[in-house]
């Protein structure tokens, strides 16, 4: 278990009140550190290596390693306070499967949760699971291929439970590349959340590529705040 510490350095900015995680995966340490403070599990064998996206370092996940970060009330984005904003750069090793990036429903409908996916042909996708074997969103970026360039590209996505149309979006290196409504299935809450995973898990796969910096908010965030966000 690697415990994280907010207080890394002055220059390293202390995470605002709506991030609920934030991994940077370049500290000189060699290990995960949440800058909320949470603790981090390791299975198999994610590292660090040179050169992250922006500064230092980013996380290897080898198809066959994941973590994943403190209690499932944590990250209940769905039904309180039933917003969210995931980023998240990613570096991209093919693969024929789908690949699951970042997700707390394990990979089922019947749990509350959501599901970040990067599909076998490419397409980015959110699914955001009511608990109740249905989906409240399954967001499908169709119109926009993740690219096969071994290159870092940003994902990120919001999603509004409150809005009556156009609750999430999926964005790609900062470009809307899809809108999609909810289907007005309502949450069971009687239904848990699952641990929140970074990487995979067995039962559905793993990601081989790389990960560098990864924030969860439980609030919509604007476009401008992505590409900040993205350097803190």
């Amino acid at each position: 278990m690697i415990v994280g510490n907010p207080g890394l350095g002055a220059a390293i900015r202390r995470p605002d009140v709506y991030t609920k995680l934030h991994i940077r995966f370049d500290n000189e340490s060699n290990n995960f550190i949440d800058l909320t403070g949470k603790a981090i599990y390791i299975t198999g064998n994610p590292y660090q290596v040179y050169p992250g996206k922006f500064v230092g370092k980013s996380g290897y996940f080898n198809g066959s390693s994941s973590i994943s970060c403190g209690a499932a009330s944590d990250y209940s984005f769905i039904t309180n306070p039933t917003q969210f904003t995931i980023e998240i750069s990613v570096k991209y090793i093919a693969s024929l499967y789908t690949v699951p990036i970042i997700q707390n429903n394990n990979g089922s409908w019947s749990n509350l949760g959501f599901g970040l996916e990067i599909s076998g042909s490419g397409n980015i996708a959110l699914d955001v699971s009511n608990g109740a074997s249905a989906n409240i969103i399954h967001c499908v970026s169709s119109n926009a291929i993740y690219p096969n360039d071994y290159l870092y590209h940003t994902i990120s996505i919001t999603h509004d439970q409150t809005l009556p149309s156009n609750n999430t979006n999926i964005y790609l290196d900062s470009l809307l590349v899809k809108t999609a409504t909810k289907t007005g299935v309502s949450p069971n809450t009687g239904n848990p959340y699952r641990e929140l995973c970074i990487g995979g898990y067995t039962g559905w796969g793993f990601l081989n590529g790389y990960i560098d910096e990864l924030r969860l908010s439980s609030i919509v965030r604007n476009k401008n705040e992505f590409i900040a966000s993205m350097r803190r």
